[in-house]
């Protein structure tokens, strides 16, 4: 942790030697459109020390090893799914004209093959981060987060109900709705884990698949840390509560086929569509049993959920 916070039972302080000093921020994220947003979104209002960027093509390289090929082929239908069916045009499509691209630029950006590699520690050791942003990387190493400051990271799902990858998709495949969010949460050890900071609801209409849901929600997750962080930096506490130990952590190869089609095909063939949700106000961590509640009583479609 950055000698510059500070941390007391929940909450989280920053208190910098001299009045007016900036909180100095660190980026870990991937190349995907969303993240050149976030990166573009944070650098607008924070001073973003340095970004770097683990590309999606390493990360899909480093799973083709013993004992990972399930997960290699499971990452790699995904990709051409994506870009056979349409989500990766609606993702550049909907975040373009949202990112500044001569701010993403101007961001000190080092390529790596793996946020671990000694690169990347050597270059956030000289960013001296207080706080680090994570968005699409993977695994994060005990000894880098280390280095890394207070560090949080947007899941594009609810936590702790749905963990891992494809969240968004399988809050709507098992038509829990309500619980269609992003999350922003510490990064521990634990994958996807750590203590919740808040949780943002978009708006869910009728005709929303997956990929709406999960660009919308990313959106106002960025949207919502950015205004935590710059409260943050001018003396505003930053508070966490722990997470339950439930829910359930889903990988690429959770997201079949057969899921897809059985999920297209309730979609298409039997006409069903989504309840509108309003957008709720993400309240602060100590009423989320409020915003819960809310959750619960949203309505869910007729018939029972698949297993």
């Amino acid at each position: 942790m950055s000698t510059r916070v500070h941390r007391d039972g929940s909450t989280f302080r920053f208190r910098p030697p001299a009045p007016g000093e900036r909180l100095r921020t660190l980026m870990l994220t991937s190349d995907a459109p969303h993240h050149d947003f976030l990166a573009s979104h944070l650098a607008a209002s924070l001073d973003v020390r340095v970004r770097l960027v683990e590309p999606g093509a390493a990360q899909q390289r480093r799973l083709w090893r013993p004992g990972k090929r399930v997960d290699w082929l499971a990452r790699y239908w995904h990709v051409r799914r994506e870009q056979l069916t349409g989500p990766r045009r609606h993702r550049r499509a909907y975040f373009a004209p949202l990112t500044d691209a001569a701010r993403v630029a101007s961001i000190p950006t080092l390529v790596v093959s793996s946020v671990n590699e000694q690169d990347a520690l050597c270059a956030i050791d000289r960013a001296r981060p207080d706080v680090t942003v994570v968005c699409g990387t993977m695994y994060i190493e005990p000894p880098v987060l280390e280095h890394t400051g207070l560090t949080l990271n947007i899941h594009g799902g609810y936590l702790p109900d749905y963990r891992g990858n494809h969240a968004i998709f399988f809050a709507c495949y098992r038509r829990d709705y309500g619980k269609i969010a992003a999350t922003i949460h510490l990064v521990t050890p634990h994958l996807d884990a750590g203590e919740i900071v808040n949780v943002v609801y978009p708006d869910v209409y009728p005709h929303d698949t997956d990929e709406h849901l999960y660009c919308r929600s990313v959106h106002a997750a960025a949207e919502r840390l950015s205004d935590l962080l710059l409260g943050f930096e001018r003396g505003a506490p930053l508070a966490c509560r722990t997470q339950p130990h439930e829910g359930v952590l889903y990988r690429h190869r959770s997201r079949t086929p057969v899921r897809e089609l059985a999920l297209w095909a309730r979609r298409r063939a039997l006409r069903e569509t989504l309840p509108h949700v309003p957008a709720r106000l993400s309240l602060p961590v100590h009423d989320d049993r409020k915003q819960a509640q809310v959750a619960v009583a949203l309505p869910r479609a007729a018939t029972a959920a698949p297993p």
